[in-house]
């Protein structure tokens, strides 16, 4: 019998060198090793076989665990123990005797997920389950003993999809039959992987409850629930790995066309519109055409193999947290997904797919516009799940009520989603104003109960360097935006040449759609505008601060035109310190590596023409006129984390203004801090009032020292001990230049012209060409604040503030002057903060000079 063992153990040593090492093995070695060495591990596989058996058992022997020599089936045991194998069949010991001996090295149990044959009838693993239950209770060890359910998957397959001719012998991809596991590792397929899905007690924590009508005692109670429990899980890691079944584009198209309230619409256009009601049918079915995706498995296994070579060539790879996909792997187990991340670059499309699909995980259903279904982009994209929708269906009742419809038969059927929140690619790199459209549709289809519930997950992409900046800056400069198409998509080659730094993915906490329903005394629109708000916070707070944003702000914020390569080296370090200091994270961690990654920057930034270098010595940077925009995006990348210290001092300044008493000091300096706070709430997520004062307190302990009395002399030498170089300070207070120089000049634009009311975009042109004289004039500070999106934001804030009414009609927007309004105030407010930021007249010499004297202790003052 030893030389059997022998040759046993020395086959499964060749198996598990030259086959068993190609699979990803996801099972937890060290709890595992602590439990057989305390009790039993009974490994748990639905419809598991031999093949099964030796994957597992080799991998168990690889890490020390012992193999796995005790199963419930005859022909492992043949191979495994044929000692045991003997006795069982000449009656000697039982399946359940050999579970309990006193080998200390792991289990098997192999049971069939299919339905049991008669109702009170137990199966033969719930049989062999309560016979190990009474076995151990009668022993004291019952407490030792854990399932550990295994899940192996072959190979994905679209579930309810049609066969290929092959996997009628061999069995589906994800569930082959033993000739087709065998047909797998003789193909040395690499894709294969198996994992544990968790640690199940055998005796149960909760209470069973006997059920009337049925003779069971505590074993069997126990043994049911286990077998339950391990169903639930193995179906859980299916739906996680594979998605739900799959219908066929055909069948979602006819189920959403048939629904009682796509009929009742069409119906009620056929009457109002006099149109034969065929035809709107038929316009239906082809806006479905339009819409609906066709999800193809295999399409997206290439897809994979393809950005892993894309991703290798472009990037310096992707820097993704494994536990907070873990995470979202829990969330899917039990409800739909829904994906919201920012939108900087195409590449976003592809980013949260690639990662979905590399953890495992089903990759989702993708919002995309129709300007990417070109040919021959489109038909492939539509393959890996993208749904193309317009950019505007204002007006056209029927196309958003079968949008609407679709996105409900997606959640219904637990198909996972990603969507934009900002609806179109920020050309900034400033989080976008949200765009409602296809929230709403998801917090509908739970409100009329679709689906219990959808956890709607936040992501934020942040990109070392954006592919598209070239086509931002020239966007944002008043220039057309380019048509997508094959031709540009060739010509996009060029990006081959180059790489673009780290693409840092982070995933923030769920927001649920029950929870934002239960919203207490909010009206539904509110709601819908503070989930989309809450939504967008959470992918600002979690946004990774990197190098290339600290260098853009201090380069674009100095008050001096060129800056030394020290000057950007200290300014990095304190605005890095900062973000320390309110828990944010930044991209490199340490200052060594944040000095590396500055200077890297420099040279980067100076190859590249963006910035050159200033005569004389020490060596001084200035930045390119026309390349302001593009560094102005990477400034807003992180332009969240800086705009509360620069509220704080901005806020200090204007208080001190302000103040005629030093006990007046601290109410002058909360009303100038919610004055800015309401400035720009078009421009930041803002959180409500008591928690932005905390934060407020935050920035300006960071700034004006801990506590103490609010005193405006006390807080300017705690200003000049955090900035002994004085000039240092203006990098803070020019972070919204742009921006309050952008809702200048609109307003200085509307003061003059007397041509309103006007289309909202042949305002936004006007506005445009006006600032470009004044900038010739040398009246603009900050020549990025140039904006049509910083524009369009001012005429919102305008609205808000009762100046300006804008009137939607169709997909045109009329803006006109409301009659009476007060817009001195406003337009007073700006300029001083303009002043301010410019250091201009006598608005900043009356500030504490060199932040640590007062006007009147000043020399000449």
């Amino acid at each position: 019998m030893g030389k059997i063992y022998f040759w046993i153990d020395r086959l499964w040593q060749w198996i598990a060198e030259s086959v068993f090492v190609r699979f990803e093995f996801d099972l937890p070695v060290e709890p595992l090793k602590s439990r057989i060495l305390e009790g039993k591990v009974i490994f748990a596989m639905v419809d598991g076989g031999l093949v099964d058996w030796f994957i597992l058992s080799s991998w168990c022997r690889s890490q020390g665990l012992g193999a796995v020599g005790i199963a419930n089936r005859k022909r492992i045991l043949f191979f495994s123990n044929p000692l045991i194998l003997a006795r069982v069949l000449f009656r000697r010991m039982s399946y359940a005797d050999a579970i309990c001996s006193e080998q200390k090295y792991p289990r098997l149990i192999c049971f069939s997920g299919r339905e049991r044959k008669k109702l009170n009838l137990p199966t033969p693993t719930e049989a062999l389950l309560s016979t190990v239950y009474a076995n151990a209770q009668s022993a004291g060890t019952l407490g030792g003993y854990y399932l550990v359910p295994v899940f192996i998957l072959w190979r994905r397959h679209a579930r309810g999809g049609g066969r290929h001719l092959s996997e009628y012998l061999l069995g589906l991809s994800s569930k082959p039959n033993t000739l087709g596991k065998l047909w797998y590792l003789l193909r040395r397929r690499n894709d294969s992987s198996v994992r544990a899905l968790g640690f199940l007690p055998l005796i149960a924590k909760e209470h069973l409850e006997k059920l009337e009508g049925y003779d069971e005692n505590e074993a069997m109670r126990a043994a049911k629930s286990a077998r339950r429990k391990v169903l639930v899980w193995v179906q859980q890691e299916v739906r996680v790995l594979l998605g739900p079944r799959y219908h066929s584009p055909s069948l979602i198209k006819e189920t959403v066309l048939r629904d009682a309230e796509i009929q009742a619409l069409i119906s009620k256009l056929s009457i109002e519109q006099g149109v034969d009601r065929k035809k709107l049918m038929s316009v239906a079915y082809q806006n479905l055409t339009e819409i609906v995706s066709n999800y193809r498995i295999r399409l997206i296994e290439v897809l994979f193999v393809f950005l892993t070579w894309l991703f290798s060539k472009v990037f310096d790879g992707l820097d993704a947290r494994d536990e907070e996909w873990q995470n979202v792997r829990e969330i899917m187990r039990h409800k739909p997904v829904a994906f919201v991340p920012c939108h900087r670059s195409h590449l976003d499309y592809l980013v949260i797919p690639y990662l979905l699909f590399s953890h495992d995980m089903v990759t989702p259903h993708i919002a995309a516009g129709i300007n990417l279904s070109f040919w021959p982009v489109g038909r492939y994209l539509r393959m890996a799940g993208a749904f193309f929708i317009r950019r505007t269906f204002r007006g056209d009742p029927l196309y958003q009520a079968l949008l609407g419809k679709y996105i409900q038969t997606l959640l219904k059927n637990r198909y996972n989603l990603k969507f934009f929140i900002e609806g179109t690619r920020s050309r900034s790199g400033k989080m976008l104003a949200p765009a409602y459209g296809i929230l709403k549709m998801v917090l509908e289809a739970h409100e009329s109960h679709v689906c219990e519930d959808v956890a709607l997950v936040p992501v934020s992409i942040c990109y070392d360097e954006v592919p598209e900046q070239g086509s931002y800056t020239r966007e944002l400069g008043g220039g057309d935006k380019v048509k997508e198409s094959a031709w540009e998509l060739f010509k996009s080659r060029k990006l081959f040449r180059r790489r673009f730094g780290k693409v840092y993915v982070r995933v923030g906490s769920p927001i649920y759609a029950k929870a934002s329903a239960s919203m207490p005394d909010v009206e539904p629109r509110l709601r819908l505008q503070k989930t989309a708000f809450q939504i967008c916070k959470v992918i600002c707070d979690i946004t990774p601060i990197t190098p290339k944003s600290l260098v853009s702000t201090v380069l674009l914020c100095h008050r001096n035109a060129l800056v030394t390569e020290s000057e950007v080296l200290r300014l990095s370090l304190s605005l890095a310190s900062y973000v320390r200091r309110i828990n944010r994270e930044l991209s490199v961690t340490s200052d060594v590596e944040i000095e590396r990654s500055v200077e890297k920057t420099i040279k980067r930034l100076k190859k590249s023409g963006v910035i050159f270098d200033g005569e004389g010595s020490p060596k001084a940077y200035a930045c390119e006129t026309r390349k302001r925009s593009l560094l102005s995006f990477y400034k807003n990348n992180g332009i969240h984390c800086f705009i509360l210290p620069s509220i704080a001092l901005l806020a200090y300044y204007r208080a001190w203004h302000l103040t005629k008493r030093p006990e007046d000091f601290e109410t002058h300096f909360k009303e100038a801090a919610f004055e800015l706070r309401d400035l720009l709430k078009f421009e930041f997520f803002f959180n409500p009032r008591a928690e932005f004062t905390n934060e407020l307190e935050v920035a300006s302990t960071y700034l004006f020292g801990d506590g103490g009395q609010l005193d405006p002399l006390v807080w300017a030498k705690h200003l000049k001990t955090k900035f002994p170089v004085a000039t240092d300070v203006s990098v803070l207070a020019r972070i919204p230049g742009e921006l309050v120089e952008s809702y200048w000049t609109l307003g200085e634009f509307l003061s003059l012209s007397a041509e309103l009311p006007l289309d909202k975009k042949a305002l936004l042109g006007k506005v445009f060409r006006f600032a470009e004289v004044r900038w010739q004039q040398g009246e603009l500070f900050f020549p990025e604040s140039i904006s049509m999106l910083n524009y369009s934001n001012g005429l919102l804030f305008l609205e808000n503030q009762g100046v300006l009414s804008l009137e939607k009609v169709g997909d045109k927007t009329t803006v006109s002057l409301v009659p009476g309004a007060d817009f001195d105030r406003t337009r007073a407010l700006l300029s001083y903060y303009r002043d301010i930021m410019q250091e201009k007249d006598e608005t900043f010499r009356s500030l504490p000079n060199a932040f640590g004297k007062a006007p009147s202790e000043r020399e000449g003052g």
